[in-house]
This record gives C-alpha cells, sequence and structure tokens, in this order.
C-alpha cells in the first residue's frame, strides 16, 4: 500500500473484497479518511450500493462504516449502533492500484464488542475452506497471526482503535 497509489485529495476509492478460490463477493465505492505510510481507512456511507456479484444482488448500506489496516493481514470496521463495536476481517493485505484496494477475505472474522467483549466466528467455514480451496499452511498461520494483531493493537488503543478515526 503506497500513498501515492491513492492519488491526490480525497478521490473515491473502489473497495473489492474477494475470496481465495474466485472472483470478487463485493465491490463499493467508499472515500479515503486517512493514509499515510502503514495506514489505509476508508469511509463507507450510508446508503453506499454494495454490489455483491456472486449472489447477483446489490446491498444498500445501513449506516456509514469506517474500515481501516496498517496494512496486515486484517480489515478493521467499526460499526455504529446504540454499541458501537469493531469487526475485523482476518484477510491478505490490502492492495491499492489504480483506485481499487483489493484484498481476499480469509473467512474468519473477531468482533470486539463493548467493555473489549471478543467473539471469534466462521472458524468450521474457514476449516471446510481450507480443505476445499486448498489454503497453504502459511495461509491459515497468518490469518490467525493478523487477528492476533489487530486484537493486541484494540487492547493497547493504537490506531485504528484510539478514537482517532
Amino acid at each position: 500500500m503506497h500513498e501515492r497509489d491513492l492519488g491526490e485529495g480525497p478521490a473515491p476509492l473502489i473497495i473489492e473484497k474477494r475470496k481465495w478460490a474466485g472472483p470478487a463477493t463485493s465491490r463499493w465505492t467508499a472515500r479515503v479518511v486517512a493514509r499515510a505510510p502503514g495506514r489505509l481507512a476508508w469511509r463507507t456511507p450510508a446508503g453506499t450500493m454494495r454490489v455483491r456479484p456472486r449472489r447477483h444482488r446489490t446491498e444498500v448500506t445501513p449506516a456509514d462504516e469506517v474500515s481501516a489496516t496498517t496494512g496486515g493481514w486484517w480489515v478493521a470496521t467499526r460499526l455504529p449502533g446504540p454499541r458501537p463495536h469493531w469487526k475485523i476481517d482476518a484477510c491478505t493485505p490490502v492492495r491499492v492500484h489504480g483506485g481499487v484496494a483489493r484484498f481476499i477475505d480469509l473467512d474468519l472474522d473477531l468482533v470486539i464488542g463493548p467493555g473489549a467483549r471478543v467473539r471469534l466466528h466462521d472458524i468450521g467455514q474457514m476449516a471446510r475452506r481450507a480443505r476445499e480451496w486448498r489454503y497453504p499452511p502459511w495461509l491459515v498461520a497468518r490469518a490467525l497471526g493478523g487477528l492476533a494483531a489487530s486484537l493486541t493493537r484494540r487492547l493497547l488503543g493504537r490506531w485504528p482503535f484510539d478514537g482517532s478515526l
């Protein structure tokens, strides 16, 4: 992820989420809200149309979302509501090129709720896909390591969990 790849000013950024064994699973337009070496954050406003090509449908984002990564093996999304929380996707590092940010979602999700309550989701799905889609062992290790790194950042109050977004 390089600042020069993002272009000048607050230009839109296309977000493209993929799976290991296939094409894009979702694609939408966001706006960059933070960028620096090792930091990228984008805002997806309420009302954004999120295309889900594999499901042949389009969804409307119900509320503002802010997503961020340090370039590691995770993307954190702050979800609003009466009890705001973070959903962290284990994924490949985000790569930005030509105004498109791409990453491969590796199935596991970590949800960090109020009071730092932590829940790991989709363990069975990842195990099944690791067999079916032949995830290399190093990929599974990096997915788990990415979630551990993001949780450590959250517990220490480091960016993007420091309240600055």
